[in-house]
């Protein structure tokens, strides 16, 4: 049970930390200073192993009665990827200039003013409240890990209940007072992270510094973009009014599947000769079971551009996740759809996608082939 139990953390936590390294690739688009407020109560570096703690050690002896130093190896299933996913995040973060407040949110207190103008106060229960002889190995983890990101990335971590009003204050006064150190970058290598130390020759002076840095290159970046946008595509903008549009058109259902043609279209770019790089992503309970991607080229100022992907999908509901990046001016538009496939197997009646199609001019691109006109 600890085994299944601690697989399961680790899945979690290695899925979790992937989604936020995803969106910070937002942050590339903003001016300094950026900050980033992260509420967790169960993120540990090394998710997991908090379970050996409830056995003694008669359990984890080996055959030959000798404990194995320091974890069993046969206690977790695969190896750890925490500590490496975490150490991408502050390599993430350290090329973008962004600082963490990691907030422990179990037994936080908040503040509340009736209408009447009497104060209230509000508390969370929490595991913190547990008897001083229950195990909190896993508290002491998850701490211990919020203090790293925190410290790597230059920010504060705020433990054990922080009221939200004190919070503030301390971001406040740390951001009241920053110093931009810069240096000429050439010679140092890319997209690998540098120690950082300061030291100051003032006395009485604390500083917070970020642990590392790292010099982002342009592939790095636009690669940190494109993950942002199917993160988080409602926040992408479009600018000059340009979209994507993904369209659905049912081919066939089979074995309990069904297919269906995916078309991720964009207007078009002003610009004569460009590049368009589009993907699409088929989620599904939590998880990406499909995607595609193809490039397009375009001789001609506002040729609409179609990429095409068949796609295999099961009953229920979905996602469709689409970005289309055009290379010549930088231009990064995406868009996110929902929908349901019926039920047929299980319903009396159904009904499922219906769509309607045309044949116009265009650059379309689907298994590699080129067409100037499709429907």
């Amino acid at each position: 049970m600890a085994r299944d139990y601690a697989a399961d953390e680790r899945w979690r936590q290695e899925r979790d930390l992937r989604r936020l390294s995803m969106v910070l690739g937002r942050f590339a688009e903003f001016d300094s200073p950026k900050v980033v407020l992260y509420f967790a109560d169960t993120m540990r570096q090394n998710a997991g192993e908090h379970y050996l703690s409830f056995f003694g050690e008669l359990n984890v002896k080996n055959a030959n009665g000798v404990p194995p130093k320091p974890r069993p190896p046969t206690f977790l299933s695969t190896p750890p990827p925490g500590r490496f996913r975490s150490t991408a995040v502050i390599n993430d973060a350290a090329a973008l200039g962004i600082r963490f407040y990691t907030v422990e949110g179990q037994g936080m207190t908040s503040e509340q003013f009736s209408h009447t103008g009497a104060k209230l106060r509000i508390e969370q229960t929490s595991e913190t409240s547990l008897p001083a002889d229950a195990n909190s190995q896993n508290l002491r983890d998850a701490q211990n890990t919020m203090v790293s990101l925190a410290a790597e990335t230059g920010g504060r971590a705020f433990l054990n209940g922080v009221t939200p009003a004190r919070m503030a204050t301390k971001i406040l006064g740390d951001l009241s007072c920053l110093y931009l150190l810069s240096f000429d970058p050439r010679g140092f290598p890319q997209d690998a992270p540098l120690a950082v130390s300061v030291r100051v020759k003032r006395a009485k002076v604390t500083t917070f510094v970020r642990g590392r840095l790292v010099i982002q290159s342009d592939a790095k970046r636009l690669t940190g973009r494109v993950l942002s946008a199917f993160a988080s595509p409602a926040a992408g903008t479009q600018p000059g009014g340009a979209g994507v549009q993904v369209g659905l058109i049912p081919i066939a259902y089979q074995d309990g599947k069904f297919k269906a043609r995916v078309q991720v279209a964009v207007a078009g770019s002003a610009v004569p000769s460009t590049v368009w790089d589009i993907g699409v992503s088929l989620v599904s309970r939590g998880a990406v079971r499909q995607d595609g991607s193809g490039r397009i080229q375009v001789m001609r100022p506002n040729t609409p551009v179609v990429y095409e992907k068949d796609m295999d999908f099961a009953p229920g509901d979905y996602d469709l996740i689409a970005v289309a990046h055009e290379t010549e001016t930088d231009t990064m538009v995406s868009r996110e759809t929902h929908g349901a496939w019926p039920k047929i197997d299980s319903e009396l009646a159904s009904l499922g996608p219906i769509a309607v199609s045309q044949r116009r001019n265009g650059d379309s691109s689907r298994t590699a082939r080129r067409r100037p006109r499709g429907p």
